[in-house]
């Protein structure tokens, strides 16, 4: 529920020296109906002007820092207005808020569009990949990041644990593998 930002915000506020040693990335798009929201009865994606300033600021706030290395769009959302979304990213960029924006899980159309509303400016896509998920060199994704010069961002490069403790015949299969 939301946890993981604060606590990784009191670490810096122990230790603010550590802020510059590292890029801090995190991501919006998602309302996820939690205790913390309980007006909010589904989850959903919210890629609204209004949702992503909020979200950003509520990220700086929980992490205690002044400015974010790379905000994402966490999923494609099917009813994004995407003039809104790089309306909100061309105003966190020119506040200094955010340095960088990139995206997770599109396709290369779908990064393509969003890519030039916000006039070329998205620097990553973030797709699962590992031994067990190679479907983005067999989508065309791969091949358009190489294409476009985009460099992917891995999600899940342990597929979820099954690398380590495989529940399905091909993890089994991987892991043996792995372990030759």
């Amino acid at each position: 529920e939301y946890r993981c930002e604060a606590a990784f915000g009191k670490l810096l506020r122990r230790k603010p020296s550590l802020r510059n040693s590292f890029q801090l990335v995190t991501k919006c798009g998602i309302k996820l109906a939690t205790g913390k929201f309980p007006g909010q009865k589904i989850n959903h994606y919210d890629t609204s002007y209004a949702h992503i300033i909020q979200s950003a600021e509520a990220s700086l706030t929980h992490l205690n820092t002044d400015h974010i290395d790379l905000l994402l769009i966490h999923r494609p959302d099917p009813l994004m207005d995407p003039e809104e979304t790089a309306k909100a990213f061309f105003e966190l960029k020119a506040s200094g808020k955010v340095g960088n924006f990139g995206v997770s899980n599109f396709t290369p159309m779908q990064f393509d569009m969003l890519n030039k509303y916000f006039g070329g400016m998205l620097v990553t896509n973030q797709v699962e990949f590992s031994p067990y998920c190679l479907e983005h060199f067999e989508n065309g994704n791969m091949d358009f990041f190489l294409k476009q010069r985009i460099h992917p961002m891995g999600w899940s490069p342990m597929a979820g644990g099954t690398l380590l403790n495989p529940t399905d015949e091909k993890g089994k299969r991987l892991h043996k593998k792995l372990k030759e």
